[in-house]
């Protein structure tokens, strides 16, 4: 009760011998919160206002999580060694909604529960073996699931912010079924939206008694993921690289609008989505040394297959190849490395699978998902030039340049301007520059300071731009002029970190004697953002070219 300050936590661990060479390790730890998510809104001045005794507590905001772990070691000899893992892990919170704020026992709620087991083989050469050959071999499995959806009962915490309780959404059973043809009728356990009349208005205003969107967002994700590692020196100037990997994985989704009403009432159709898209890769690398002269050369396959069991488009196995190379040298007291390679990247989910939305006037409630995406892929190029000035200086310049191609885009889909699916459409271009000077921490003093300058532009189409740049030659072809480039999400142009630490010698005697201060400064200039109308509808300008405010972090360690 008055006791608890909002943060309950218990951690326990117990590790050791079970037999001979076999250990095993297990650890738990499970947290609640009295606010999940808190934020720094001033308090409230109105003594009506739910937060009115609590300024600073959001009410429907709680949380708990509970994560265990199991790990076991099984050593067969010098250079073999078995691990075997595993995780469970779940979480559950409410969810503080701005338009409940007057219904404060109501809302929404969340649950995330993910499992992963995991068995890793590795083996290494013996120090005196003439030809070295490493194995390092890993299996896995991983699942999660996610719903979000109304809680068909509230859960008082039975010790500080613990329920110990796992949440019941309404519609969950019809989520996890993915059942369009039961969700086309209203859903059991949603309640229609009304305006409350407890504001300090007096009268029903924006404040109702649940969320106007009727929201279940349903989805499981699971994947198995083998890999194999090898390592081969035949000498002390050849080292060959080998590897492959392979994975499997099945996404289902659901998400169904406005629940309260049936979709013959106006509410949006469900959707439901599932493929088992698989992805495999295979590589090899060799790097030769001759006297100050080191050349590294590689090839790496990517193939990758949506298999989606409704395709909309095709859904075909499409192979990416990546070669790569790199020359490193001495050139004076310094040493260039010059490298360059292609690299791929399968696409995301998300823009996979159909999903449904509330804007009605955008997108007709609804974006269609292409499972025939193909590979995102970037050409990379990049020189270095590494120093030592003295034994414990460091420094390292280099300047990189990636040209970015096939990224994701909206293009139309059909006649309608306003109905889209996604392509790969985009492209884009990253330029960078990297400064480092590093002390190494010997006596009393290290230091690491890093800088990097970069600027991350990318085309950014949609179905209506593109309806909108559609011209007619005077010899009658219809044409495309170029796209604008605009500022990537993560086009953060400065960015500063230093790490450093420091120890008292002996000679400062007591406690003093042997302290160690480190330190962790990060300071990034702002990234860009887009503004909205009002109404949050459309933007307000162009995308992505407005800054936010720089960030810093400090940490210390004593």
């Amino acid at each position: 009760e008055g006791w608890n300050v909002g943060l309950d936590r218990v951690t326990a661990s117990l590790g050791g011998p079970i037999v001979g060479p076999l250990r095993f390790f297990v650890a738990l730890d499970a947290q609640a919160r009295i606010d999940d998510d808190p934020v720094n809104a001033p308090a409230p001045s109105d003594s009506l206002d739910p937060r009115a005794a609590q300024p600073y507590l959001l009410p429907h905001n709680s949380g708990e999580q509970f994560d265990a772990l199991g790990k076991l070691t099984i050593p067969l000899g010098r250079q073999e060694v078995i691990r075997v893992l595993g995780l469970v892990s779940e979480s559950q919170r409410r969810l503080f909604d701005q338009q409940l704020k007057y219904a404060s026992q109501q809302g929404p709620g969340q649950r995330i529960s993910g499992r992963l087991g995991m068995l890793h083989f590795r083996r290494t050469s013996s120090p005196q073996a003439s030809t070295m050959f490493n194995v390092d071999f890993r299996a896995g499995y991983y699942e999660k699931e996610a719903i979000r959806a109304p809680l068909l009962e509230q859960y008082d915490p039975s010790f500080g912010g613990f329920t110990f309780s796992r949440f019941q959404f309404a519609g969950e059973d019809i989520a996890r079924s993915r059942d369009t043809d039961a969700a086309q009728a209203a859903i059991p356990g949603f309640r229609q939206p009304e305006f409350v009349d407890n504001t300090p208005w007096g009268v029903p205003a924006f404040f109702t008694t649940t969320s106007e969107r009727g929201e279940i967002a349903w989805n499981r994700f699971r994947e198995g993921r083998f890999r194999l590692d090898l390592l081969i020196g035949p000498g002390t100037a050849t080292d060959v690289r080998i590897g492959a990997e392979y994975v499997k994985q099945h996404v289902e989704t659901f998400t169904r609008l406005q629940a309260y009403r049936a979709v013959d009432d106006g509410a949006p159709a469900p959707t439901s989505s599932v493929f088992s898209p698989y992805q495999g890769s295979g590589y090899f690398e060799l790097i030769q040394r001759a006297a100050e002269l080191t050349l590294t050369a590689g090839l790496r396959a990517d193939i990758y297959n949506g298999q989606a069991s409704e395709p909309v488009g095709v859904s075909k196995t499409q192979v990416a190849l990546g070669p790569r190379l790199a020359v490193s040298t001495a050139l004076g007291p310094a040493i260039v490395v010059v490298s360059w390679g292609r690299f791929a990247q399968p696409p995301d989910f998300q823009n996979m699978v159909d999903a449904a939305w509330d804007d009605t006037v955008r997108t007709s409630r609804f974006r269609r998902g292409n499972p025939g995406l193909g590979f995102e892929t970037a050409s990379q190029y990049e020189f270095q030039l590494r120093a030592r000035p003295s034994a414990n200086i460091a420094l390292r310049v280099g300047v990189y340049v990636k040209q970015l191609e096939g990224l994701i885009a909206s293009i139309p889909y059909g006649v309608d301007p306003d109905s889209a699916i996604f392509g790969n459409g985009d492209y884009g271009n990253v330029k960078g520059l990297e400064l480092t000077i590093e002390r190494e921490f010997r006596g009393a003093v290290g230091f690491r300071l890093s800088y990097v300058l970069q600027k991350a532009d990318a085309s950014a189409s949609d179905a209506r731009d593109m309806y909108r740049r559609l011209q007619i030659t005077p010899v009658g072809d219809t044409v495309i002029p170029a796209t604008a480039e605009f500022p990537l999400d993560y086009d953060r142009r400065h960015a500063l970190v230093l790490l450093g630490r420091v120890r008292l010698p002996s000679s400062f005697g007591g406690i003093l004697a042997g302290t160690e201060l480190g330190a962790g400064g990060r300071w990034g200039s702002g990234l860009p953002y887009s503004k909205t109308t009002p109404s949050g509808e459309s933007l307000s300008g162009l995308p992505t070219t407005h800054r936010l405010p720089s960030q810093a972090t400090l940490d210390l360690f004593l």
